[in-house]
């Protein structure tokens, strides 16, 4: 039997908006039938995303890491907009090993955060300065890059509850953004032989991806990568590849599975991507709704204070199936006044 389900909620929308708790959901039969619902059925969540920048500190990433950090703020300009989004920022390098952390100009390596404040969030005083400082880690890292085995690392204990505490929060977007001229060497030694397949870092692009998805109980939507990268088709010519014969396929077909917006490290509109990709993100960061029936998605209806929400996943509402959840977008979110949010569909029959 379907079923119209309404739910009435008294949300107050606003800049630092946290979670707001269960309430009560009123699910009510189709006409003609007497069947009555009533249930806790969902919980509103605030935007919250862990970014991580994975730079290369190679002997080639002078110029590349001083054009990050000039254009940053052009990344960071939506997260300044739309004050709602909970963020931390933290930057890693693709040195695999530990690194003497008081040489100057050197990241700490082996996954480890860089800076001595090692991540930003809302709350930080000068966190823009600090992020360009940790981001301008050097180039005395190791010439073995490694862009999956470092993200391991850093997400996985000892660091998860060691050096890197407080940065990672399971319940929020995870975003990785790669910044390299080189093929990602996961799989290979620093001697440059191959790594023992029980080697829980000689990680293949699946088995990355795959980590990932069980970081984030298997919700794809949760994960977000870009790059800038020197791609294999660029000429190096244009764009001088870190190893002419070696091209960067295992990272490439890790950004393909992952849906990952990315760009060329020598692009002449750098500052521009960097933008894009900064846009994206917020794009696809919102509050959303977990509803416990699941709609036919056609059915959906929102309204807040009488008037229809628009199906729009940055200036209103989309409908996730993978979480059974409504995600309501940050445009949406910056504009609406405190009213009562009402959202009603047809349920799928049992």
């Amino acid at each position: 039997m379907a079923l119209t389900a309404t739910l009435d909620v008294a949300l107050t929308v606003g800049a630092t908006m946290g979670c707001q708790p269960a309430t009560d959901k009123y699910m009510v039969a189709a006409p003609g039938s007497s069947q009555h619902l009533r249930t806790r059925a969902f919980k509103v969540l605030s935007p919250a995303v862990d970014i991580l920048f994975v730079i290369d500190d190679s002997g080639s990433m002078a110029a590349h890491q001083r054009n990050l950090a000039r254009n940053l703020d052009l990344f960071l300009r939506g997260f300044q907009q739309h004050t709602e989004i909970n963020f931390h920022i933290g930057v890693i390098s693709t040195t695999e090993a530990e690194v003497d952390n008081r040489r100057v100009f050197a990241g700490p390596g082996a996954g480890r955060l860089s800076g001595e404040i090692r991540f930003v969030d809302r709350a930080t005083a000068g966190g823009l300065a600090i992020l360009k400082q940790n981001m301008m880690m050097g180039i005395e890292g190791s010439g073995t890059e490694r862009m999956f085995s470092p993200v391991k690392l850093a997400l996985t204990e000892p660091l998860l509850s060691g050096w890197n505490r407080g940065f990672y929060r399971p319940s929020a977007y995870l975003a990785l953004v790669f910044l390299t001229d080189a093929e990602d060497s996961s799989h290979l030694t620093d001697q440059g032989t191959p790594r023992a397949e029980e080697d829980p870092l000689n990680l293949s692009p699946e088995n990355f991806y795959s980590f990932l998805l069980q970081l984030k109980s298997h919700h794809s939507s949760q994960i977000m990568v870009y790059g800038a990268i020197d791609a294999s088709n660029v000429d190096d010519a244009i764009c001088s590849h870190d190893d002419p014969e070696v091209m960067p396929s295992r990272l490439e077909k890790f950004l393909r599975i992952a849906k990952a917006q990315y760009y060329g490290i020598c692009d002449s509109q750098f500052g521009e991507n960097l933008a894009q990709m900064g846009s994206d993100l917020v794009g696809r960061i919102s509050q959303k709704l977990v509803l416990e029936q699941r709609p036919k998605p056609e059915t959906i209806q929102v309204s807040m204070g009488g008037r229809p929400v628009p199906n729009d996943p940055l200036r209103g509402w989309s409908y996730d199936p993978v979480e059974n959840c409504i995600h309501f977008g940050p445009g949406w979110v910056s504009e609406a006044t405190d009213s009562d949010l009402d959202v009603s569909f047809e349920a799928q029959e049992l």
